[in-house]
């Protein structure tokens, strides 16, 4: 009788470690950050007490990142001004590093290029609201309804916070 019950554990255990295993292994998945510039210049990102150099040509990426709130400070060579950014990392993302018309750089999702962070100054603007409003204006203005333009959009997706540093959620 001690034979059967031995040899069930001696099969039923290592089956059981082996899926209890799989499952943590599972719940650690990591992610990649991509990112590039428009124009090929060529950047770095310290991210974790770690930096990071893109290639000559502008790009970069990041690898093994796990899910949740990334912080990440951009600079150029030569710039005395890195910008930092914290960004909520749900799954593998890309980003393009684009100069906007006033000569300040923003980050540009690649899956969704109307998703906009500023690179804040050291005075934070929000760049989204002043969108938002005047697409409220003009939507107000279309359906006749003056109510739509006061209303604002809590869920937005840009969130500034104090100091140099804007939150994405993806």
């Amino acid at each position: 009788m001690t034979g059967i019950p031995q040899l069930f554990m001696m099969r039923f255990l290592p089956v059981f470690l082996f899926t209890v295993l799989m499952q943590q292994v599972q719940a650690q998945t990591f992610h990649y950050l991509y990112l590039e510039t428009e124009g090929g210049q060529p950047f770095y990102v310290r991210m974790q007490q770690k930096t990071y150099s893109s290639a000559a040509s502008g790009y970069l990426l990041i690898p093994r990142l796990s899910a949740g709130k990334q912080v990440m400070t951009i600079g150029f060579p030569g710039d005395a001004r890195p910008r930092e950014y914290a960004i909520m990392l749900q799954h593998d993302a890309g980003y393009m590093l684009r100069k906007t018309n006033s000569g300040n750089w923003a980050l540009t999702d690649l899956a969704d290029p109307l998703k906009m962070i500023p690179v804040p100054d050291s005075t934070p603007t929000n760049t989204s609201s002043s969108t938002q409003g005047s697409l409220s204006d003009l939507l107000s203005q279309v359906v006749g309804d003056t109510e739509l333009a006061k209303e604002k959009k809590s869920d937005s997706a840009i969130e500034e916070k104090s100091g140099d540093a804007a939150t994405m959620t993806l």
